[in-house]
């Protein structure tokens, strides 16, 4: 069994790299990620190097071009992205069966209670029922031999404290990893806010008590 993470270089998705290895073995383990003519590229592709440097995970680096004319997020993006890694996993391991993750479609209602960032911008998972749309396509397209799980829907922040202390994703993971919109750091956009917020609340064992780190 292949586990294939698309793997971004930010917290989410890191997260969800360093769990599949921890449970798999990084042999069993492959990252991709996606260059959509993103402004920030470089640097997301140092972060996405790092932890798979890191890990010693096979990484996969795929062209998408997509329409960037707007700062916000196409609502084709994702399964696009998804598609593409749907023809690849099956030409690349038409052999093995396989598992795809994406960390899409958090639940922030836990969150927002501690000053968690409000997005003014829609996303792909945005559309009813996102995984069912998605495990059908991939499921259907490869007969089940590809199989599709989003292993954070429904989930907040917070409770993946057990997770950050399970799988030892530390302070200086998320240093390394990759957040801001402008690629400056900016202090200013929903991602830099996610990222403080995780600083402040999610990494502070002082902050939201009754959010525990034990399973």
């Amino acid at each position: 069994m292949k586990h294939v993470m698309l793997l971004s270089g930010g917290f989410d998705s890191s997260l969800g790299l360093t769990k599949l290895v921890k449970e798999n073995g990084a042999e069993n383990v492959v990252a991709i990620f996606f260059n959509i003519g993103q402004r920030n590229f470089e640097r997301e592709n140092e972060a996405v190097k790092w932890f798979t440097d890191k890990y010693g995970v096979k990484l996969f680096v795929l062209d998408l071009p997509v329409d960037r004319t707007s700062k916000n997020e196409k609502p084709g993006r994702n399964p696009l992205m998804i598609l593409k890694a749907l023809n690849f996993i099956r030409s690349k391991y038409e052999d093995d069966e396989c598992t795809l993750y994406t960390m899409d479609e958090w639940c922030h209602t836990d969150d927002y209670k501690y000053g968690y960032p409000h997005r003014d911008f829609s996303v792909s998972c945005d559309v009813g029922d996102y995984k069912g749309l998605m495990t059908q396509l991939v499921e259907g397209e490869t007969s089940g031999k590809v199989h599709f799980e989003m292993p954070v829907k429904g989930k907040s922040l917070l409770s993946m404290r057990p997770w950050l202390k399970k799988y030892n994703y530390t302070l200086d993971d998320l240093q390394h990893s990759i957040s801001c919109y402008a690629g400056t750091n900016c202090g200013k956009c929903y991602a830099c806010g996610k990222r403080k917020y995780l600083e402040d609340v999610v990494f502070n064992k002082d902050a939201a008590p009754e959010f525990g780190w034990d399973e």
